[in-house]
């Protein structure tokens, strides 16, 4: 198997500064997919995704809540992409108003969204921060892939990609790291630099924080070692996978 840099031990940038272990890590995911295709990458990011939408599924659930029918019909467009079941071309008017209802969310005037499209995937639905996160992930994503195939963009924000990021992971990780601060009980009397500070030192070292950077790295090297056939197969494996232990999902929802 090999080696990749982003598979370095968590102590090695558990002590970098607040705003720059998240900056490092991205960096070295770029350096270890820069001769990945859009396929790997998209993995890549998908892997991840799917075990952080089983974390809020079991939070909803809890709640006697479900995700909302749009951010689980962008699942499965992106998976049927990856194993060549649809085209960008067929998905692309889907991609667009997915992402407008997302801006809508994002200020607060749901009905600035498309009509049509909210009242099907988003009308009986309340998406929370944490589900509005992985909205803008796979929305993202969607948006990308219509891009790279020469298709309809409405936002001028996704002209001209040439290849899949990893920002959804860069966000998805930010966000935990802060919600750990709740989850573990860490003490944080205030959000002065000093107290954050010392808050993040603590999260970073904690076995629950560790544990989702592990996560993540464990998602991206099989994405790297993956061939397509076993894409399908990797799919139903991290189907059964969280991002956090079953028993944070309920709590990180009241965050």
């Amino acid at each position: 198997m090999q080696d990749h840099t982003f598979q370095i031990n968590i102590s090695s940038i558990i002590n970098l500064q607040t705003d720059e272990w998240n900056f490092e890590l991205m960096e070295t995911i770029d350096h270890a997919f820069i001769s990945s295709d859009n396929h790997s990458r998209l993995l890549g990011n998908l892997l991840v995704m799917e075990q952080y939408i089983n974390t809020l599924r079991q939070g909803l659930a809890a709640s006697g809540k479900t995700l909302s029918a749009g951010l689980n019909c962008a699942c499965s467009i992106l998976w049927d992409y990856l194993n060549d079941r649809t085209t960008p071309t067929a998905f692309e008017e889907f991609a667009n108003d997915y992402y407008d209802c997302l801006l809508a969310y994002n200020v607060g005037i749901t009905t600035d969204a498309p009509k049509e499209f909210y009242n099907k995937y988003f009308a009986s639905a309340e998406p929370d921060a944490y589900e509005l996160l992985a909205i803008e992930w796979s929305s993202g994503l969607l948006m990308q892939l219509v891009s790279i195939a020469g298709g309809r963009i409405d936002f001028e924000d996704f002209e001209g990609y040439e290849q899949i990021d990893f920002y959804g992971v860069s966000i998805m990780l930010s966000i935990l790291e802060h919600a750990c601060v709740g989850l573990t009980n860490t003490p944080c009397p205030s959000n002065t630099k000093e107290y954050w500070e010392k808050a993040m030192t603590q999260v970073h070292h904690s076995p629950l924080f560790q544990g989702i950077v592990r996560h993540v790295q464990n998602c991206l090297q099989a994405a790297l070692n993956a061939a397509p056939d076993t894409f399908e197969s990797l799919h139903y494996e991290y189907s059964q996978y969280t991002i956090l232990p079953e028993k944070y999902a309920s709590a990180l929802l009241l965050e």
